[in-house]
């Protein structure tokens, strides 16, 4: 469906009272549009995200805006942090950045539009050009051997696909601080369903070898 049919269909509805069933059915359906659009054709259609933001911040009852935030997220944005190939991410951030340049607007936006100045993030595109820049910087970890720390920043990708994402991790870090990572995978690879369930509170993590190590990422196991 073309977003102009979405958007008649939605401002008939804001002209009565909303239901919850209402405002799930009709998120739901632009979502897939979206994602029916973009896999198909390739094509970003602007005006479905900014009709689910509007879906998300029309009322203060959060019964209704959350359908629509769910539709969003769980439709739209975790489905393209699902794959981390180029276009996926390119998406993504796209995305990410109409959905915070809309918000900043709103009259709650104040502070968000305030920190964003600070930054001279004055629109849409600054905000994807500093991604583009932070991630081309072309920086990384030294050679050094007194790591003692690294924090994983990742959401629950990282939990359902525990097998995965410690050989990718590994095989782009520097041979020298591979060894500290050594017993956070260990964590994940011993722990299966962490995050899925009642055990993610018993961790049974252990030290491994780098031979163990080189061993898991060789056969992801």
């Amino acid at each position: 469906m073309k977003s102009s049919f979405y958007r008649e269909k939605w401002s008939a509805i804001k002209a009565t009272p909303v239901t919850r069933e209402e405002i799930s059915r009709l998120s739901r359906q632009i979502a897939h549009s979206f994602m029916d659009s973009y896999l198909k054709d390739c094509h970003y259609e602007e005006d479905y995200i900014d009709l689910l933001c509007e879906m998300t911040t029309f009322s203060e009852d959060n019964d209704l805006t959350g359908m629509a935030a769910r539709a969003l997220f769980r439709i739209i944005i975790e489905s393209l942090c699902d794959d981390f190939e180029d276009l996926q991410t390119e998406t993504y951030n796209r995305v990410m950045a109409q959905l915070i340049s809309f918000c900043r607007k709103l009259p709650s936006g104040q502070d968000l539009d305030g920190c964003l100045n600070d930054f001279e993030i004055f629109d849409r595109n600054d905000l994807l050009n500093r991604i583009k820049t932070i991630r081309g910087n072309g920086k990384h970890l030294g050679r050094q051997k007194d790591v003692k720390k690294i924090l994983l920043l990742s959401r629950v990708t990282i939990a359902v696909r525990p097998r995965f994402f410690p050989r990718v991790l590994m095989n782009t870090l520097p041979q020298t601080v591979r060894f500290g990572l050594s017993m956070c995978l260990s964590m994940i690879w011993t722990s299966q369903d962490w995050g899925l369930g009642p055990s993610q509170r018993r961790w049974a993590g252990r030290p491994i070898t780098p031979a163990r190590c080189s061993s898991c990422i060789s056969t992801g196991t």
